[in-house]
């Protein structure tokens, strides 16, 4: 549980950082590291050893794509749009994982277009003067409250499985605990950035839902390939795809409510 805690604040601080700087090269620079070390989980997780080049070259398209509308100047909007298709693309190959047993190198989209999309929307400023490096805390904020509230409500309280066959340890009381979490903290982000309540509801609604759905995607992958981890990268929590399956699947739904619930936090500008 130590190691866990201090492993937590470690990259809680460094996100902190990346998210409030000015200039994007934080969140590239971290992006670049998380996908080199998902690779490697990626290619171990879903035995696609023997196809890694399919693979890779799967995650780095859909890294790539939501960056491509920004770079031609387009409407930053566009990024998401790319990135849905993805994303969708990706975990249509984690199914594939799933029911057949063998994996699909598309799976590695499901980890790469959220990525590419964070970096893509990273900079916009709202109409407001509100910058977006500080709203993508809107963003991240439910998801990390999601899977605390989860965690902490399903040890005190879980007597029920949500999902056995998928993960034995998760359970319906932290499910609804990681909601609720996720939601006052979508509220509370939302309120310091001056967006409506609604804004701050419904962020924390999608991120709480999406981001529990992703974490049971992720941990059938896992039981389907017959390993308790993904990694070893991450002292306490196990790999980056263990830490990051919640926003995989939460962050691009996210972003694209707010887009849809408060437009002018994607009021445009040049790249940075």
């Amino acid at each position: 549980m130590r190691k866990r805690l201090v492993t937590g604040l470690v990259a809680f601080g460094i996100t902190l950082y990346v998210l409030f700087s000015t200039s994007p090269i934080p969140i590239g620079v971290l992006c670049l590291l998380i996908l080199a070390a998902g690779f490697r989980e990626l290619a171990r997780i879903t035995s696609v050893e023997d196809r890694p080049l399919p693979t890779l070259g799967w995650l780095l398209l859909s890294f790539s794509a939501p960056l491509v509308p920004v770079l031609l100047g387009a409407a930053k909007p566009w990024a998401l749009v790319a990135a849905w298709a993805f994303l969708v693309a990706g975990v249509a190959g984690v199914f594939v994982a799933l029911r057949r047993g063998w994996a699909s190198p598309m799976s590695a989209a499901w980890f790469g277009a959220p990525l590419g999309a964070a970096l893509a929307i990273h900079g916009l400023t709202s109409g407001s003067g509100t910058p977006l490096m500080t709203a993508l805390f809107l963003l991240l904020a439910p998801v990390w409250a999601g899977d605390i509230g989860a965690m902490v409500v399903g040890r005190a309280f879980g007597r029920h499985r949500l999902a056995p066959r998928l993960s034995p340890g998760k359970t319906w009381e932290g499910a609804f605990g990681g909601f609720a979490a996720a939601v006052g903290v979508g509220v509370a982000a939302g309120t310091l950035l001056g967006a409506a309540p609604v804004v701050g509801v419904g962020v924390g609604a999608t991120a709480g839902l999406f981001g529990q759905l992703g974490d049971l995607l992720e941990s059938g992958l896992k039981r389907a390939s017959g390993i308790k981890d993904s990694g070893f990268l991450l002292p306490g929590h196990g790999g980056i795809l263990d830490r990051l399956d919640s926003f995989l699947l939460a962050f691009i739904p996210s972003a694209t409510l707010l887009w849809l619930l408060a437009p002018q936090f994607f009021h445009p500008r040049p790249w940075p």
